[in-house]
């Protein structure tokens, strides 16, 4: 009797011991610490550092307060730092020097050393532009392109010199036309005449 009542009473506590479980795990997701995995410095025209791409997780949860940003132990100011998404954020270093640094963030209210990311990031002098690199080698030759419209007509070509006189042509085969002659009698002198052929 004793373990059945104590069978019964272990099955029934697990459920609620369950829950309890899943609601501490639900808060140690929500208020997980940010983890900060790169730091990308930017610089102006002139050489000058003036902004941190900061990548990583955890900058914004669902009960999180604003981001908290140190350089080297200095607190920055909530202006110097936008917070573009739970990955991303951007910090304003303006005025900062050339030098080794180090990047805490933390995220409200969990304020403290062990919710804190530190990364250690080098802030250079921009170098001078270097010198133009050599021609490339020539890339290949383009397909052919379509056939162009037909032009308009040219003009007329000055007239050429005049040929050689062509050979004579054969002998035609028409019928002669036949020659008369008439006669005439002279009654004054007495004699013929003979008139022209015609």
């Amino acid at each position: 009797m004793f373990m059945r009542t104590l069978l019964r009473l272990a099955l029934a506590v697990k459920p609620i011991l369950a829950v309890i479980l899943l609601k501490f795990a639900t808060v140690g997701v929500a208020n997980a610490a940010p983890n900060v995995q790169s730091v990308f410095p930017s610089y102006n025209a002139s050489g000058q550092p003036v902004s941190l791409d900061v990548l990583g997780v955890g900058f914004t949860c669902a009960d999180c307060g604003a981001v908290r940003v140190r350089i080297a132990g200095v607190l920055l100011p909530s202006s110097a730092v936008t917070v573009n998404s739970a990955t991303e954020m951007r910090v304003s270093i303006a005025g900062y020097l050339p030098g080794d640094y180090k990047l805490r963030v933390t995220v409200i209210p969990y304020d403290d050393e062990p919710n804190s990311s530190v990364f250690d990031f080098t802030l250079g002098a921009q170098g001078p532009i270097g010198p133009q690199g050599p021609q490339g080698i020539q890339g290949l030759a383009g397909f052919n392109g379509a056939p162009g419209a037909p032009g308009a007509p040219g003009a007329t070509g000055v007239q050429g010199p005049s040929g050689p006189t062509g050979p004579p042509g054969p002998a035609g085969t028409g019928v002669q036309p036949v020659r008369r002659r008439a006669f005439f009698w002279c009654w004054a002198t007495g004699r013929w005449f003979v008139s022209r052929a015609m």
